[in-house]
């Protein structure tokens, strides 16, 4: 019950995306299936027909549902959409911890207890993003490849490896990490390699025909991906990375020693026997994506789910070493580690993903139709050429500043008039106007805690509201 309430509060604070593919790949594409948004409104990977709409089908399903039942508010929409994926989320990690065998009672209450409240898995539960559906449908299917081989667990575990495929493409390198395992310790019958083949490919073809349906011509969308990433570089395009860059961010974005348990964890995972197969999973797709020069850490959210069986492995294989020598080491480092997961599972169930939603809500609330909206850097509605038509709510007339002074309020017609800013301090050219602030990212009280001035060099949304004489 506990773990359901901080993923409960979390959902509701972590509003907005980690990277704007989550939104604006899944969400506004499945606003295009109901005419919300226009072809020209898409980014690339839309006129490429390289995204694979299988969550962007799941996406339309759920937001059709909530308004046959009344509910519009997109804020609202965009938390129950995290709060589903996240009890799923939860039901697939705990499904995971029941088929796992354990050497003790305790190791098995250490995994439960990182299953349900370790801050990164937290963070990834409640994202609705492709990553997160991705490490969903990897743990199930790893799941039914592990209980026993019979035709059945085969062909569902495969099956859902082929839809995690079709979440994400970069899972091929998880699942040929698997399949060689397999192929090496002969583990399949001829019969069960064909059922394994039959199943995954059924999920693809499955998946690919939504894709058909969705962008309205026959097309491959793998082969689409693959191709103009691959051989054309497209992804090359956003910046690229030597392949040791994801150690170095697991050791950084992790939080020391998470990140060196994880490591130590994956080396345990691929020398044990028992968990060898998921040990190689693992381990093709950290190579896989090393090997690709664009990198981002986020490439490696699938890979959260199996994280509390890492740190499991690395305190058994702790407690051989220092239970006897040095039985006093081991509580320590436990009790440090509980303290670090313990912050960080308070700053991610309390802090937006994104800045910029909490401050879209605030426009939503307190911006009336038709008011004159001046923001002095970004548009708040766009990411780069990305229009957010699912939160934008009401008919605004939006400006840019392009000078450090605000324009002739006169134009406006009495229209209410409001500037975004995209720093705490207030801007010199407000002085000369009465105003209210009506959102700010820093809560009021937190500005007594301004100290050094960290707050100014800090991302902050403000939005003001100009009093009109």
């Amino acid at each position: 019950m506990l773990a359901l309430i901080f993923h409960v509060i979390a959902a509701w604070f972590s509003s907005g995306w980690h990277h704007p593919d989550e939104h604006f790949q899944l969400i506004e594409f499945a606003q295009h299936i109901n005419g919300h948004v226009n072809a020209s409104e898409l980014p690339m990977e839309f006129h490429q027909a390289m995204r694979p709409t299988l969550q962007v089908w799941l996406s339309y399903i759920q937001i059709q549902f909530y308004h046959f039942i009344g509910i519009n508010n997109p804020f609202i929409i965009a938390f129950l959409m995290r709060l589903l994926i996240a009890f799923a989320g939860i039901g697939a990690a705990f499904y995971f911890h029941q088929q796992l065998k354990y050497r003790s009672a305790t190791s098995a209450k250490i995994h439960l207890l990182l299953s349900l409240f370790t801050w990164a898995l937290v963070y990834v539960h409640v994202r609705f993003s492709s990553e997160n559906l991705t490490g969903l449908l990897l743990v199930l299917g790893s799941v039914f490849l592990f209980k026993e081989q019979t035709v059945k667990n085969i062909a569902i575990g495969f099956f859902l490896l082929g839809m995690a495929f079709e979440a994400r493409f970069q899972t091929g390198f998880y699942i040929l990490g698997i399949g060689l395992y397999l192929l090496i310790q002969r583990k399949y019958s001829f019969r069960q390699w064909i059922w394994a083949s039959f199943s995954g490919c059924i999920a693809i073809a499955a998946c690919s025909l939504l894709d058909c349906y969705y962008y309205q011509t026959w097309t491959f969308t793998p082969w689409n991906y693959f191709n103009l990433n691959i051989f054309h570089q497209v992804a090359a395009s956003f910046g690229t990375e030597p392949w040791y860059w994801y150690l170095a961010q697991i050791n950084e974005k992790l939080i020391p020693p998470f990140g060196f348990g994880i490591l130590a964890g994956l080396i345990l995972c691929v020398w044990k026997p028992s968990y060898r197969m998921i040990g190689f999973g693992l381990l093709f797709f950290l190579i896989g994506h090393s090997l690709v020069g664009h990198k981002e850490f986020r490439f490696l959210f699938p890979l959260a789910y199996f994280i509390p069986l890492l740190l499991v492995l690395v305190y058994e294989q702790l407690s051989d070493l220092f239970a006897t020598k040095y039985p006093i080491l081991l509580p320590r480092i436990a009790l440090v580690l509980i303290i670090v997961n313990a912050v960080a599972l308070g700053i991610v169930a309390l802090s937006p993903a994104h800045q910029l939603v909490p401050l879209l809500n605030a426009i939503n609330q307190n911006v009336p139709a038709h008011a004159k909206v001046y923001y002095t850097e970004e548009h708040p509605f766009y990411s780069g050429r990305n229009k957010n038509s699912f939160y934008l709510q009401k008919l605004l007339l939006f400006e840019q500043l392009k000078t450090d002074s605000m324009p002739d309020l006169q134009s406006t017609n009495n229209k209410p008039v409001f500037v975004v800013c995209n720093a705490f301090e207030e801007p010199s050219f407000l002085n000369a106007y009465q105003k209210k602030v009506r959102y700010s990212s820093f809560p009021e009280w937190l500005k007594v805690f301004n100290f050094n001035g960290w707050m100014n060099r800090s991302n902050c949304y403000q939005l003001y509201e100009i009093v009109l004489k």
